[in-house]
């Protein structure tokens, strides 16, 4: 936070001794200015708003798939054969050369957005719980006296204490998924036919050369990114002191 503040401090001492016609770099009131006004018109919740149902509904498509065919993944080594070499090849192109196809099948709206960033965030949550469920030396005690001595309790129990063991990665995974999601999501904003959004908006004032509201909205999408993750180590600091350590200490 005192960094913040001394560059902010920077920014507006610099504003005052250079020349107030640069191009590049606005000034720091012009800036507050410009945020002030997103603020009080509405916009800026508007388009951040539009932003986050883009994020979370990309993210939750790929969570619903992706997590519990990476189950079947991680505990079925044959199934795993079969299908990670396909999940493997898609995973190998760039969703960039993917958006010509997914504007093809499923139009320039709010679809193909969608596609986009659930595509790109499945494979992700789908690896790190297959790489979850795999047996892995912390684990393996754990399975093996399941599967010794624990036979009679319902299949669904120890199925709980698989995905117990896999929770560490699938967070880890979630977490980068989630990061990726709002990059994505601002991309497709600014180059698809959108009319809301934080990339939308950052995209809009670079055409009509509105720099001060420009970096406004940069600034504004680096504190969703960091507000988000900060969000989620929280919450996740919250579920594990309430549940205990994944480590079982």
């Amino acid at each position: 936070m005192k960094l913040i503040l001394a560059i902010t401090i920077i920014w507006i001492g610099a504003g005052m001794v250079t020349d107030p016609n640069r191009i590049f770099l606005p000034d720091a009131v012009g800036f507050f200015e410009a945020l002030f006004h997103e603020i009080g018109s509405g916009k800026l919740l508007k388009n951040i708003l539009a932003t986050f149902a883009r994020v979370f509904s990309g993210l939750a498509i790929g969570l619903l798939i992706g997590f519990p065919l990476g189950i079947l993944l991680g505990i079925s080594g044959t199934a795993r054969k079969e299908i990670m070499p396909l999940i493997e090849f898609f995973r190998g192109i760039p969703t960039s050369m993917l958006f010509p196809v997914f504007i093809v099948i499923f139009g320039i709206g709010e679809l193909s957005k969608t596609v986009i960033i659930a595509s790109t965030t499945f494979p992700i949550i789908l690896i790190n719980t297959v790489v979850g469920c795999m047996p892995r030396p912390e684990t393996r005690d754990r399975r093996d006296y399941l599967s010794v001595h624990a036979r009679h309790l319902p299949r669904s129990t120890r199925m709980l204490v698989t995905i117990w063991d896999a929770l560490p990665p699938i967070i880890a995974g979630l977490k980068v998924a989630i990061s990726i999601s709002l990059v994505l999501t601002i991309v497709t904003e600014m180059f698809f036919v959108a009319s809301s959004g934080v990339g939308w908006a950052a995209h809009q004032a670079y055409l009509g050369f509105d720099l001060e509201l420009m970096y406004c909205y940069v600034i504004v999408v680096g504190t969703i990114g960091l507000g988000l993750n900060r969000l989620f180590d929280v919450g996740y600091g919250k579920v594990s002191k309430a549940l205990g350590d994944f480590d079982g200490k």
